[in-house]
């Protein structure tokens, strides 16, 4: 089958242009499209956009980044990430080593303005409140660890 493309027959439609059957003729993808499936449908972006469901977007929708140009979902309970992982928690969420967290890990025990935080130095066991088990020999007095009894 021969197809129309500027005023000329071709036996195929010359790139990022689509072969039309209706009407025998080559139609021009979407201005964002680097190439398309359909009219409407993209499969590749060009540059500065991403494809997002067949559509070429020059900013990925909320809780998704743009990587090779094609949009990847963020964590579960991230609402902004990079490749470098999440950078903004969902409000119920808690945020630790670039990811998103229903209660922060062993390594981080208690949260503060949605962080999760180390314990201060010497401390095993800690809240937000503060520290209420030391490393030995080293005791718990009040809310710190001390050397000795004062």
């Amino acid at each position: 089958m021969l197809y129309v493309q500027a005023n000329s027959c071709v036996l195929s439609c010359p790139y990022p242009s689509i072969p039309n059957a209706a009407v025998t003729a080559c139609i021009s993808c979407n201005p964002e499209c680097a190439s398309c499936v359909s009219l409407t449908n993209c499969s590749a972006c060009s540059t500065g956009y991403s494809l997002y469901n067949a559509t070429c977007l020059s900013t990925c929708p909320l809780a998704m980044y743009s990587l090779n140009s094609v949009c990847q979902s963020c964590s579960s309970g991230c609402l902004m990430c990079n490749t470098s992982g999440c950078q903004q928690c969902s409000p119920s969420m808690y945020s630790a080593n670039n990811a998103c967290y229903s209660q922060c890990p062993g390594d981080l025990p208690y949260a503060y303005n949605t962080k999760c935080n180390k314990c201060s130095q010497n401390c095993t066991s800690c809240t937000s409140s503060g520290c209420f088990a030391c490393d030995s020999p080293l005791l718990i007095m009040g809310i710190n660890c001390v050397a000795a009894c004062p």
